[in-house]
């Protein structure tokens, strides 16, 4: 299972984007999907694994808000947290317009395991919605009121 936050920040006037993956987990799938080995214990920054990081984000999650792609490409990295099982990965982004129209695909870790189950937390102002994603439902549409 993996674990996604999505949160407009109004003090800071950005989204926050926070995904947690299960360490030993991520590491096989990098191998897998990448064919490297990345030290995901070792608290040290480096651009490679960084890079593979984000890779990995932008290949198996898709944000639209507004019909506008908020790729991970406008995403700043905030940094990651390690834990004793999990790695999060912290993002925030800039999107200025009021958010209305919603759709979010996540695929993350559904190559590794054939009943990975995704969960996400969206929330806006006063508004908090939990959704769960699978591999017979990768995608989600919703509409802020």
């Amino acid at each position: 299972m993996s674990f996604t936050n999505i949160e407009y920040s109004a003090s800071k006037q950005k989204w926050e984007v926070s995904v947690k993956l299960f360490k030993d987990d991520f590491a096989v799938e990098m191998l897998r999907i990448y064919g490297v080995k990345l030290n995901i214990e070792n608290e040290d920054e480096d651009q490679e694994k960084s890079a593979y990081f984000h890779r990995f984000i932008s290949d198996h999650f898709m944000l639209k808000i507004n019909e506008d792609t908020i790729g991970i490409d406008c995403w700043e990295f905030e940094g990651k947290k390690l834990n004793f099982e999990a790695i999060w990965l912290n993002y925030s982004f800039e999107f200025q317009d009021q958010p209305k129209d919603i759709e979010i695909k996540n695929t993350l870790m559904f190559g590794l395991f054939q009943d990975q189950k995704n969960l996400l937390i969206f929330k806006y102002k006063d508004k908090q919605k939990a959704y769960q994603f699978r591999r017979n439902k990768p995608q989600i549409h919703f509409v802020i009121e």
